[in-house]
């Protein structure tokens, strides 16, 4: 039942078809608040521990350990190969949250640090190191 205001639409016979508009800005509204409240959850030690990427419903684990040398930091990230199976979320999605993984991480546990993503891993590094 559509609510006030909201236009039906109908094909040549008279069925209701499908607003698509309204649709599609549901659909961009949920996206819009998911970017705004997703958030990350840290476990464990300083030392080592999970990383909880938290998108509404949503929830991925990431392994993170420190290191020794020009790498400070480390978290392991699947392979895109393994990123549904593991992760759950689509594999158009993975530079997104691996994104979203390195720059809330910086902020929030490793300012000092510049980062690198690579293709199994975000490693945090000295700057000041070569």
């Amino acid at each position: 039942m559509p609510s006030d205001g909201e236009r039906i639409y109908r094909d040549g016979l008279g069925n209701v078809i499908p607003n698509l508009d309204l649709e599609m800005r549901r659909q961009a509204t949920e996206k819009i608040v998911s970017k705004f409240s997703r958030r990350l959850d840290f476990e464990g030690n300083a030392h080592a521990g999970i990383i909880i990427y938290i998108d509404g419903e949503r929830r991925i684990r990431f392994s993170h350990e420190m290191c020794m040398g020009r790498v400070k930091f480390s978290i392991d990230l699947p392979r895109p190969q393994h990123w549904e199976a593991q992760t759950g979320a689509p594999l158009a999605e993975r530079d997104d949250i691996v994104d979203f993984v390195a720059r809330e991480t910086r902020r929030t546990q490793a300012s000092s640090w510049n980062y690198e993503i690579h293709e199994e891993r975000i490693d945090f590094v000295d700057p000041c190191r070569p």
